[in-house]
């Protein structure tokens, strides 16, 4: 177990590590290439760790893991970052618009390579998912939706005309390829209804014909934050199999066995595992089972009880005592769909985050405390899923960089861009104090950002009264 958690910090530091130098060192080989004055390449800010030096460059690990730096006095003299360099016996020359352009995209360039040479390595391993999430078919929408021990209200999504068999076509004129990209499509829609109900806009194959749906989407607080996210409680068509029967449950007297795949309810079919959850749950009398054994079909009397103790309410209703099995399949992503499909989401994040009528904000950002964590338990758990996870994290940083904001890539290149078009040189001194202030604030941004990390952390770890088990895989 020790092992295993030294295995995930060791993963932990050279996936995030990974990412920054590969985006620092895209900056540094293209100034390296016009020959630029490099004096510094450092990962991190703050006071340095350890350095050396090399064909005139300091390189550092510095105390602050929040990024990295490469010093280009001749692109910017940002003494707050960079310090004061003792400039070279020889002159420097001035920086072309193309190369300023191009030193300043090169970082965001890796990011992006890098996520496509993980994606070609994901594409060789395969990646496991569970059996259901590579379709956009509907398998169940509760009336009742429970999470984390509280049950909400989920009867008008209910009472829609969405029901097991739909397949989604599109969200809000955004196509599905899958249930996998459901949460994060819901999350990042703005729509609303009547008296500003947030809803979404399904386009729904059924039968061979194609109609929509405005549902109704909820919104649910994030533990210890006082943000919402926007969730749709529909899941996806699945098998049920038997993973385990409990013991003198109503389930191991009628003689069910770990395997079986429960098809029918009282004749009703069964499309998910929630599904036959909630029917069962209904109630105490007495029903009927329909069974497939080893390619055989029959029926089983069950009358379901509450096994389950008060103090846990999240199960505490009529069940026959038996944890379904999770069953999984390996499919290979197409590379190009995949970082397509990242960069797409990204910059649909970012939309959101700038838009009014979005619940996305600020509090919804992941910090490093929060990305550490999901590397750390990811690295762990398993590898192919770090690597989904990395894909994501460097488009994202691709993206984050290239913001016309002072101080990041995108602000760079802003400025080249200003000046090509004026002909005019930005006055160097209100240059490096905006370049400042703005570094300030993306610092404290991502204090903040950290901070709220933490609290969900400390909440999660507080307020969870059921085991891992419980809460992931269905038991009733």
């Amino acid at each position: 177990m020790i092992f295993r958690h030294f295995w995930g910090i060791f993963w932990t530091i050279v996936s995030f590590g990974g990412s920054i130098l590969v985006h620092e060192l895209g900056h540094y080989l293209s100034a390296r290439r016009r020959g630029l004055w490099i004096p510094r390449f450092s990962i991190g800010f703050g006071p340095k760790l350890f350095s050396w030096k090399k064909e005139g460059t300091e390189f550092r690990i510095s105390l602050f893991p929040l990024g990295g730096y490469v010093s280009l006095p001749q692109m910017t003299s940002l003494e707050a970052t960079d310090g004061e360099w003792e400039l070279p016996v020889h002159p420097l020359r001035p920086l072309q618009f193309s190369d300023r352009v191009a030193i300043a995209a090169m970082g965001p360039a890796m990011n992006v390579l890098l996520s496509f040479v993980l994606a070609c390595v994901l594409w060789i391993l395969g990646q496991s998912v569970e059996e259901g999430n590579q379709t956009s078919t509907v398998g169940f929408v509760p009336a009742i939706y429970r999470r984390g021990g509280i049950e909400y209200e989920n009867s008008a999504v209910a009472r829609t005309s969405l029901r097991g068999g739909d397949r989604i076509v599109s969200v809000d004129g955004h196509p599905l390829r899958s249930f996998s990209e459901l949460p994060q499509v819901i999350a990042l829609g703005h729509r609303h209804g009547k008296e500003d109900q947030p809803t979404s806009l399904l386009r729904i194959s059924r039968n061979g014909e194609i109609f929509t749906v405005e549902v109704p989407v909820l919104l649910l607080p994030e533990i210890n934050s006082k943000n919402f996210l926007r969730v749709l409680p529909i899941f996806p068509v699945r098998r049920s199999f038997v993973g385990e029967v409990l013991e003198k449950s109503p389930a191991g007297k009628c003689g069910l066995e770990q395997g079986d795949e429960l098809i029918a309810y009282n004749g009703e079919k069964i499309f998910a595992p929630q599904m036959l959850q909630e029917l069962v749950g209904r109630g105490t009398a007495s029903g009927v089972l329909t069974v497939v054994r080893s390619g055989k079909f029959f029926d089983v009397s069950i009358q379901p009880q509450f096994i389950f103790p008060s103090s846990a309410p999240e199960l505490h209703r009529p069940a026959i005592g038996i944890v379904f099995e999770r069953r999984t399949e390996l499919v290979h992503p197409n590379p190009f769909a995949l970082i397509g499909q990242q960069i797409s989401m990204t910059l649909r994040t970012l939309e959101s985050l700038f838009r009014r009528d979005s619940e996305v904000g600020i509090g919804n950002m992941m910090g490093m405390p929060g990305i550490a964590r999901l590397l750390h338990r990811l690295s762990m758990d398993d590898f192919r899923e770090l690597l989904g996870f990395l894909i994501g994290l460097n488009v994202g940083l691709a993206a984050l960089n290239l913001l016309p904001i002072p101080a990041l890539d995108g602000g760079h290149i802003l400025f080249a861009i200003w000046e090509k078009v004026t002909g005019k040189r930005l006055p160097e001194r209100p240059t490096q104090w905006l370049q400042a202030i703005c570094l300030l604030g993306l610092l404290l941004l991502m204090f903040y950002v950290s901070t709220l990390d933490i609290l969900r952390w400390r909440g999660e770890f507080l307020r969870s009264p059921f085991p891992k088990s419980t809460l992931e895989i269905p038991t009733f």
